[in-house]
């Protein structure tokens, strides 16, 4: 949570809103600051301790993709990940069966609406 101001731009209102939802199951869309400046973001904290501690050790956000093919079921564990998204990825890490069992929710916290329904429960 420590480098949302740096990579980044939002309002404090926005901040405090996604304060109280993560570490958990919902991606804010938010807009880049610095090098990713003019850009929208999905930022996701998960709820999970090594994708914590990995960002929090880089000292910067891990990037990544979804773990499925946009449109298609989301896998709930390492072993339900298609080959052809596999075979494109540098790093899988193997955190166990996911505890939600479905994507995360999104939510374009800028403009007030929930881009897509998941795990997360939101409210305005």
């Amino acid at each position: 949570m420590e480098q949302l101001n740096k990579f980044f731009s939002m309002s404090e209102e926005e901040k405090e809103v996604m304060l109280r939802y993560l570490p958990g199951p919902y991606t804010f869309i938010v807009d880049g600051r610095g090098e990713f400046e003019g850009k929208r973001i999905g930022v996701r904290v998960p709820d999970h301790y090594f994708s914590r501690k990995l960002a929090l050790e880089l000292g910067r956000p891990v990037i990544s993709t979804s773990a499925n093919i946009s449109g298609k079921e989301s896998p709930s564990c390492v072993e339900e990940i298609e080959n052809g998204v596999a075979e494109q990825t540098a790093i899988i890490v193997d955190g166990g069966h996911c505890k939600y069992g479905e994507g995360s929710t999104v939510v374009d916290i800028k403009n007030n609406k929930i881009i897509r329904q998941g795990a997360g429960k939101f409210t305005f």
